[in-house]
């Protein structure tokens, strides 16, 4: 999909609003793949922390408060991209950057910096 920050933030509400998929379909993309005990199916690469982080299309990032992100990342040649939101929407964060790193396995430091300034801002300068 080739779209501007502003579009993926349009995207990302409105998705989470519901407004997209039908309820049962949406509560689908926030559940993680978990084993018959209730814990999280193990995961080998370099996207999630050894447990499952993605599902039907969004992946989950846990925030240092307890809480999780939930969103999307996209790469092209010299451009990253991504939209990542609380369920309710109470914190939400989109990026696009220029990059010219061709290691479409990892996060540039750059968005790695982005996200943590919405997710984890200093004291008082939120």
């Amino acid at each position: 999909m080739i779209s501007t920050s502003a579009d993926l933030d349009r995207f990302i509400t409105t998705l989470f609003q519901g407004r997209l998929l039908p309820a049962a379909q949406l509560d689908e993309m926030f559940s993680l793949p978990k084993d018959n005990e209730g814990k999280l199916v193990p995961f080998i690469g370099t996207s999630c922390n050894r447990v499952a982080c993605f599902e039907a299309g969004l992946m989950s990032t846990p925030l240092p408060n307890g809480g999780v992100l939930w969103g999307k990342t996209g790469h092209a040649f010299g451009y990253a991209s991504g939209m990542f939101a609380t369920r309710d929407l109470s914190l939400r964060g989109v990026y696009s950057v220029s990059h010219l790193s061709l290691d479409f396995g990892a996060p540039t430091p750059l968005a790695n910096r982005l996200l943590m300034a919405v997710v984890a801002p200093a004291a008082g300068q939120r």
